[in-house]
């Protein structure tokens, strides 16, 4: 449906009648996400498959610089480890429901 190079992100659609059994997950009220609640990271990192890593929320309005002159405002900052391939994958809280959308590490 679309992509933002900037955001690392892209959208796509799903028709779920050709999927079998196929649930939309629940979005979260971002309004309620606090540090120290439970975070966790879901996607293939290094290419393995499904893999789930938790952590806590570090921080809150994080603004984090792309690669392009782009910037990611409002980031929830975690230590849930976010690897290569978890990008994209969702951020979740203990409930289950989406507070975020996986996107990159930083290490030195």
């Amino acid at each position: 449906m679309g992509s933002d190079p900037g955001g690392d992100i892209a959208v796509i659609q799903v028709d779920s009648s050709l999927v079998a059994g196929l649930v939309p997950i629940e979005r979260g009220d971002m309004r309620q996400v606090e540090v120290g609640q439970m975070a966790i990271a879901l996607g293939n990192p290094f290419g393995y498959q499904n893999t789930m890593t938790e952590g806590i929320v570090s921080a809150l309005g994080r603004v984090i610089p792309s690669q392009t002159n782009f910037s990611i405002p409002e980031a929830i900052q975690t230590d849930a480890a976010i690897n290569p391939g978890n990008a994209g994958g969702p951020l979740l809280n203990e409930q289950g429901q989406v507070i975020g959308v996986n996107d990159q590490i930083q290490s030195s």
